[in-house]
Protein backbone atom coordinates (compact mmCIF):
# COMPACT_ATOMS: atom_id res chain seq x y z
CA UNK A 1 0.00 0.00 0.00
CA UNK A 2 2.88 2.32 0.90
CA UNK A 3 4.53 1.62 -2.48
CA UNK A 4 1.32 2.51 -4.33
CA UNK A 5 1.04 5.77 -2.40
CA UNK A 6 4.65 6.70 -3.14
CA UNK A 7 4.18 5.88 -6.84
CA UNK A 8 1.08 8.08 -6.95
CA UNK A 9 2.92 10.97 -5.29
CA UNK A 10 5.81 10.61 -7.75
CA UNK A 11 3.37 10.76 -10.67
CA UNK A 12 1.79 13.90 -9.30
CA UNK A 13 5.21 15.52 -8.87
CA UNK A 14 6.41 14.54 -12.33
CA UNK A 15 3.26 15.69 -14.18
CA UNK A 16 2.30 18.68 -12.04
CA UNK A 17 -0.89 17.14 -10.80
CA UNK A 18 -2.31 16.77 -14.32
CA UNK A 19 -3.93 13.50 -15.22
CA UNK A 20 -2.96 12.18 -18.63
CA UNK A 21 -6.12 11.43 -20.56
CA UNK A 22 -6.29 8.06 -22.23
CA UNK A 23 -7.98 7.32 -25.59
CA UNK A 24 -11.32 6.64 -23.94
CA UNK A 25 -11.18 9.92 -22.03
CA UNK A 26 -10.40 11.83 -25.21
CA UNK A 27 -13.32 10.24 -27.04
CA UNK A 28 -15.60 11.11 -24.15
CA UNK A 29 -14.46 14.72 -24.34
CA UNK A 30 -14.97 14.79 -28.10
CA UNK A 31 -18.52 13.49 -27.79
CA UNK A 32 -19.30 16.05 -25.09
CA UNK A 33 -18.00 18.99 -27.09
CA UNK A 34 -19.63 17.81 -30.30
CA UNK A 35 -22.98 17.88 -28.48
CA UNK A 36 -22.13 21.31 -27.07
CA UNK A 37 -21.80 22.66 -30.62
CA UNK A 38 -25.55 22.14 -31.02
CA UNK A 39 -26.53 24.19 -28.00
CA UNK A 40 -28.08 27.66 -28.23
CA UNK A 41 -25.72 29.04 -25.57
CA UNK A 42 -23.00 30.98 -27.44
CA UNK A 43 -20.32 30.77 -24.68
CA UNK A 44 -20.84 26.99 -24.53
CA UNK A 45 -20.42 26.67 -28.32
CA UNK A 46 -17.37 28.92 -28.23
CA UNK A 47 -15.77 26.77 -25.53
CA UNK A 48 -16.55 23.64 -27.55
CA UNK A 49 -14.93 25.10 -30.68
CA UNK A 50 -11.79 25.99 -28.74
CA UNK A 51 -11.62 22.59 -27.02
CA UNK A 52 -12.14 20.58 -30.21
CA UNK A 53 -9.59 22.73 -32.03
CA UNK A 54 -7.01 21.85 -29.36
CA UNK A 55 -7.88 18.14 -29.50
CA UNK A 56 -7.25 18.32 -33.24
CA UNK A 57 -6.90 15.23 -35.43
CA UNK A 58 -8.60 12.73 -33.08
CA UNK A 59 -11.78 14.80 -33.38
CA UNK A 60 -11.81 14.70 -37.17
CA UNK A 61 -14.10 11.66 -37.70
CA UNK A 62 -16.86 13.15 -35.56
CA UNK A 63 -16.42 16.63 -37.01
CA UNK A 64 -16.67 15.32 -40.57
CA UNK A 65 -20.02 13.71 -39.73
CA UNK A 66 -21.34 17.08 -38.62
CA UNK A 67 -20.44 19.13 -41.70
CA UNK A 68 -24.07 18.95 -42.76
CA UNK A 69 -25.21 21.19 -39.92
CA UNK A 70 -26.49 24.59 -41.02
CA UNK A 71 -24.39 27.50 -39.76
CA UNK A 72 -25.67 28.77 -36.41
CA UNK A 73 -22.71 31.09 -36.00
CA UNK A 74 -19.31 31.13 -37.69
CA UNK A 75 -17.66 29.76 -34.53
CA UNK A 76 -20.41 27.31 -33.59
CA UNK A 77 -19.95 24.92 -36.46
CA UNK A 78 -17.85 21.83 -37.12
CA UNK A 79 -16.43 23.43 -40.27
CA UNK A 80 -14.94 26.25 -38.20
CA UNK A 81 -13.19 23.75 -35.92
CA UNK A 82 -11.70 22.07 -38.99
CA UNK A 83 -10.45 25.44 -40.19
CA UNK A 84 -8.78 25.93 -36.81
CA UNK A 85 -7.16 22.49 -37.04
CA UNK A 86 -5.77 23.54 -40.42
CA UNK A 87 -3.68 21.39 -42.73
CA UNK A 88 -4.28 18.07 -40.89
CA UNK A 89 -7.99 18.51 -41.63
CA UNK A 90 -7.52 18.90 -45.38
CA UNK A 91 -7.69 15.19 -46.43
CA UNK A 92 -11.00 14.75 -44.59
CA UNK A 93 -12.36 17.95 -46.11
CA UNK A 94 -11.37 16.84 -49.61
CA UNK A 95 -13.24 13.58 -49.02
CA UNK A 96 -16.25 15.60 -47.81
CA UNK A 97 -16.29 17.50 -51.11
CA UNK A 98 -17.61 14.29 -52.68
CA UNK A 99 -20.46 13.90 -50.19
CA UNK A 100 -23.97 13.60 -51.67
CA UNK A 101 -25.28 16.26 -49.25
CA UNK A 102 -25.14 19.75 -50.80
CA UNK A 103 -24.58 21.38 -47.41
CA UNK A 104 -21.65 19.11 -46.59
CA UNK A 105 -19.97 19.97 -49.90
CA UNK A 106 -20.67 23.67 -49.36
CA UNK A 107 -19.24 23.72 -45.84
CA UNK A 108 -16.23 21.63 -46.82
CA UNK A 109 -15.41 23.99 -49.70
CA UNK A 110 -15.84 26.99 -47.38
CA UNK A 111 -13.48 25.46 -44.80
CA UNK A 112 -10.87 24.69 -47.43
CA UNK A 113 -11.00 28.27 -48.64
CA UNK A 114 -10.52 29.52 -45.08
CA UNK A 115 -7.51 27.26 -44.56
CA UNK A 116 -5.94 28.78 -47.67
CA UNK A 117 -2.60 27.81 -49.19
CA UNK A 118 -2.18 24.80 -46.88
CA UNK A 119 -5.16 23.27 -48.69
CA UNK A 120 -3.88 23.73 -52.26
CA UNK A 121 -4.02 19.95 -52.79
CA UNK A 122 -7.81 20.32 -52.89
CA UNK A 123 -7.51 22.27 -56.16
CA UNK A 124 -8.46 19.51 -58.64
CA UNK A 125 -11.51 18.50 -56.58
CA UNK A 126 -12.62 22.12 -56.29
CA UNK A 127 -12.35 22.52 -60.07
CA UNK A 128 -14.71 19.56 -60.51
CA UNK A 129 -17.21 21.24 -58.16
CA UNK A 130 -17.38 24.31 -60.41
CA UNK A 131 -19.88 22.26 -62.42
CA UNK A 132 -21.91 21.21 -59.37
CA UNK A 133 -25.72 21.42 -59.67
CA UNK A 134 -25.97 23.43 -56.43
CA UNK A 135 -25.18 27.15 -56.73
CA UNK A 136 -23.88 27.45 -53.16
CA UNK A 137 -21.42 24.64 -53.80
CA UNK A 138 -20.27 26.33 -57.03
CA UNK A 139 -19.94 29.66 -55.25
CA UNK A 140 -17.83 28.28 -52.40
CA UNK A 141 -15.70 26.17 -54.73
CA UNK A 142 -15.02 29.23 -56.90
CA UNK A 143 -14.05 31.31 -53.87
CA UNK A 144 -11.84 28.57 -52.44
CA UNK A 145 -9.81 28.18 -55.65
CA UNK A 146 -8.56 31.74 -55.31
CA UNK A 147 -7.90 31.38 -51.58
CA UNK A 148 -5.83 28.19 -51.84
CA UNK A 149 -3.84 29.52 -54.80
CA UNK A 150 -4.57 26.73 -57.26
CA UNK A 151 -3.73 28.53 -60.51
CA UNK A 152 -3.52 25.78 -63.12
CA UNK A 153 -5.17 26.22 -66.50
CA UNK A 154 -8.12 23.98 -65.63
CA UNK A 155 -8.97 26.28 -62.69
CA UNK A 156 -8.77 29.42 -64.82
CA UNK A 157 -10.92 27.86 -67.55
CA UNK A 158 -13.50 26.70 -65.03
CA UNK A 159 -13.74 30.13 -63.42
CA UNK A 160 -14.06 31.81 -66.83
CA UNK A 161 -17.08 29.61 -67.54
CA UNK A 162 -18.65 30.69 -64.26
CA UNK A 163 -18.59 34.35 -65.33
CA UNK A 164 -21.79 33.44 -67.22
CA UNK A 165 -23.40 31.52 -64.34
CA UNK A 166 -27.04 32.27 -63.53
CA UNK A 167 -26.22 33.04 -59.89
CA UNK A 168 -24.73 36.45 -59.13
CA UNK A 169 -22.77 35.15 -56.11
CA UNK A 170 -21.13 32.51 -58.28
CA UNK A 171 -20.13 35.09 -60.91
CA UNK A 172 -18.84 37.40 -58.20
CA UNK A 173 -16.67 34.72 -56.58
CA UNK A 174 -15.36 33.56 -59.95
CA UNK A 175 -14.24 37.09 -60.83
CA UNK A 176 -12.66 37.56 -57.40
CA UNK A 177 -10.64 34.35 -57.66
CA UNK A 178 -9.46 35.19 -61.16
CA UNK A 179 -8.13 38.42 -59.73
CA UNK A 180 -6.28 36.53 -56.99
CA UNK A 181 -4.57 34.47 -59.69
CA UNK A 182 -3.09 37.66 -61.19
CA UNK A 183 -0.70 36.87 -64.10
CA UNK A 184 -1.85 33.26 -64.26
CA UNK A 185 -5.33 34.49 -65.27
CA UNK A 186 -4.30 36.61 -68.26
CA UNK A 187 -6.37 34.38 -70.54
CA UNK A 188 -9.47 35.52 -68.63
CA UNK A 189 -9.07 39.20 -69.59
CA UNK A 190 -11.35 39.12 -72.70
CA UNK A 191 -14.12 37.43 -70.69
CA UNK A 192 -13.70 39.83 -67.78
CA UNK A 193 -13.98 42.77 -70.18
CA UNK A 194 -17.35 41.41 -71.32
CA UNK A 195 -18.40 40.84 -67.69
CA UNK A 196 -17.71 44.47 -66.82
CA UNK A 197 -21.25 45.12 -68.10
CA UNK A 198 -22.82 42.51 -65.81
CA UNK A 199 -26.27 43.50 -64.52
CA UNK A 200 -25.10 42.76 -60.96
CA UNK A 201 -23.19 45.71 -59.48
CA UNK A 202 -21.29 43.47 -57.06
CA UNK A 203 -20.07 41.33 -59.95
CA UNK A 204 -18.92 44.41 -61.87
CA UNK A 205 -16.96 45.62 -58.86
CA UNK A 206 -15.13 42.29 -58.55
CA UNK A 207 -14.50 42.20 -62.29
CA UNK A 208 -12.85 45.61 -62.22
CA UNK A 209 -10.76 44.59 -59.20
CA UNK A 210 -9.70 41.44 -61.07
CA UNK A 211 -8.65 43.38 -64.17
CA UNK A 212 -6.52 45.70 -62.03
CA UNK A 213 -4.84 42.76 -60.26
CA UNK A 214 -4.13 40.90 -63.51
CA UNK A 215 -2.57 44.14 -64.64
CA UNK A 216 -1.97 43.74 -68.37
CA UNK A 217 -2.07 47.01 -70.35
CA UNK A 218 -5.41 46.03 -71.89
CA UNK A 219 -6.88 45.05 -68.52
CA UNK A 220 -5.75 48.27 -66.83
CA UNK A 221 -7.03 50.42 -69.67
CA UNK A 222 -10.52 48.95 -69.39
CA UNK A 223 -10.55 48.90 -65.58
CA UNK A 224 -9.56 52.56 -65.37
CA UNK A 225 -11.82 53.71 -68.19
CA UNK A 226 -13.96 56.61 -66.99
CA UNK A 227 -16.24 56.64 -70.03
CA UNK A 228 -19.90 56.34 -69.14
CA UNK A 229 -23.03 55.25 -70.95
CA UNK A 230 -25.04 58.02 -69.32
CA UNK A 231 -24.17 61.69 -69.28
CA UNK A 232 -24.20 63.45 -65.92
CA UNK A 233 -27.31 65.33 -66.99
CA UNK A 234 -29.11 62.11 -67.92
CA UNK A 235 -28.17 60.47 -64.62
CA UNK A 236 -29.59 63.48 -62.73
CA UNK A 237 -32.79 63.36 -64.81
CA UNK A 238 -33.28 59.66 -64.00
CA UNK A 239 -32.57 60.35 -60.31
CA UNK A 240 -35.16 63.16 -60.21
CA UNK A 241 -37.85 60.97 -61.77
CA UNK A 242 -37.12 58.23 -59.26
CA UNK A 243 -37.17 60.63 -56.30
CA UNK A 244 -40.52 62.05 -57.38
CA UNK A 245 -41.97 58.55 -57.62
CA UNK A 246 -40.79 57.96 -54.06
CA UNK A 247 -42.68 61.01 -52.88
CA UNK A 248 -39.86 63.55 -52.52
CA UNK A 249 -40.75 67.25 -52.96
CA UNK A 250 -37.81 68.43 -55.04
CA UNK A 251 -38.87 72.08 -54.80
CA UNK A 252 -37.27 72.13 -51.36
CA UNK A 253 -33.89 71.07 -52.73
CA UNK A 254 -31.05 72.85 -54.47
CA UNK A 255 -29.76 71.66 -57.84
CA UNK A 256 -28.42 68.12 -57.37
CA UNK A 257 -24.79 67.06 -57.77
CA UNK A 258 -23.69 63.82 -59.42
CA UNK A 259 -20.53 61.74 -59.06
CA UNK A 260 -19.58 58.65 -61.06
CA UNK A 261 -18.26 55.58 -59.23
CA UNK A 262 -16.01 53.94 -61.81
CA UNK A 263 -15.45 50.81 -59.69
CA UNK A 264 -19.16 49.97 -59.64
CA UNK A 265 -20.25 51.81 -62.78
CA UNK A 266 -22.88 53.67 -60.78
CA UNK A 267 -23.86 57.34 -60.55
CA UNK A 268 -24.40 58.87 -57.11
CA UNK A 269 -26.81 61.81 -57.36
CA UNK A 270 -27.11 63.97 -54.23
CA UNK A 271 -29.99 66.28 -53.25
CA UNK A 272 -29.58 68.83 -50.43
CA UNK A 273 -32.27 71.09 -49.00
CA UNK A 274 -31.98 74.83 -49.59
CA UNK A 275 -31.26 76.20 -47.03
CA UNK A 276 -29.36 73.19 -45.63
CA UNK A 277 -30.63 71.52 -42.47
CA UNK A 278 -30.02 68.38 -40.44
CA UNK A 279 -31.57 65.40 -42.19
CA UNK A 280 -32.17 67.48 -45.29
CA UNK A 281 -30.18 65.37 -47.74
CA UNK A 282 -30.75 62.22 -49.75
CA UNK A 283 -29.15 60.47 -52.68
CA UNK A 284 -30.13 58.27 -55.58
CA UNK A 285 -27.95 55.59 -57.13
CA UNK A 286 -28.31 55.27 -60.90
CA UNK A 287 -26.89 52.23 -62.67
CA UNK A 288 -24.81 53.38 -65.64
CA UNK A 289 -25.19 50.01 -67.37
CA UNK A 290 -28.96 49.55 -67.17
CA UNK A 291 -29.81 53.26 -67.04
CA UNK A 292 -32.12 52.67 -64.07
CA UNK A 293 -32.31 54.17 -60.60
CA UNK A 294 -31.61 51.37 -58.13
CA UNK A 295 -31.52 52.85 -54.66
CA UNK A 296 -32.64 55.78 -52.51
CA UNK A 297 -30.28 56.77 -49.72
CA UNK A 298 -30.95 59.10 -46.82
CA UNK A 299 -28.38 60.90 -44.70
CA UNK A 300 -27.80 63.89 -42.50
Amino acid sequence: MRRILISTLLMLCLFGGNVIAGPNDTQTEIQKYIKDLEKDDFPVRKEAVEALSKIGTPAMPELTKKLGWPFMTSCGHAAQVMVNIGKPAVPALIEALGNKDNLVRTNAAWAIGQIGADAVEAGPTLVALLKDNDEQVRAEAAAALGSVGYKKGEAVAGLINLLKDNAGTVRMNAASSLGQMENDAVSAVPNLIVAIKDENIGVREKVIEALKKIGTPEALQIAQDKKTNLTQEKAIEIAKEYALKKGEDLKQYAAPNARFDENRRVWHVYFEMDPPRIGGMFGVEVDDISGKAINLLYGE
